[in-house]
């Protein structure tokens, strides 16, 4: 499951296939003359593109699924509400409200 690979699949065909090239050498003995041949050196011919792409949606997907589910599981221990502190700690604070209350000089709720 490699994002990067079936990207770039995806990409060199978009880029070789169709392609030709010249060959410097007289007899063309080592020579790749097609974007073909490239893609089938680096064995890059074995899915289409549309494949490719296909592959990449369902990779998304199974990693935003897995995702979801482990911050659906883990947020709750992180989103627990804070109420009033003791009177000890000499801080009077405010529980968390989801409406906007603004608070006077002297910490009150107005």
């Amino acid at each position: 499951m490699s994002f990067i690979k079936w990207s770039f699949n995806a990409y060199a065909q978009n880029q070789f296939k169709g392609m030709t090239f010249s060959c410097p050498d007289a007899e063309g003995k080592g020579c790749l003359t097609t974007g073909e041949e490239i893609l089938a050196l680096y064995s890059m011919d074995e899915y289409e593109v549309w494949q490719c792409g296909l592959a990449l949606l369902g990779i998304t997907t199974i990693f935003s699924i897995l995702g979801y589910i482990i911050l659906r599981m883990n947020s709750r221990k992180y989103m627990k509400m804070v109420g009033p502190s003791s009177a000890s700690s000499g801080a009077s604070a405010v529980p968390f409200s989801s409406s906007s209350a603004a608070l006077n000089g002297e910490g009150e709720v107005v």
